[in-house]
């Protein structure tokens, strides 16, 4: 597995984007507040190069594509 330039949370709650969960989902299934997953969303697309939107970034990392 290559290294990624996330957090393991990050990394955890990116897993969650890509499989098209919304951030309501992913508090309830990580036990984090909502406002607390759209942070990490934020914090981790932030670490990716690029200038697509953050969801889009997460899930293109996750699934193997090649950041902007």
């Amino acid at each position: 597995m290559k290294q990624l330039p996330l957090t393991e949370r990050q990394y955890q709650i990116a897993e969650c984007v890509a499989r098209g969960m919304p951030d309501k989902q992913i508090a309830q299934e990580t036990g984090l507040a909502i406002d607390t997953v759209r942070h990490h969303i934020q914090a981790a697309a932030a670490r990716i190069p690029g200038d697509t939107a953050p969801r889009y970034k997460l899930i293109r990392l996750v699934l193997g594509g090649a950041p902007d």
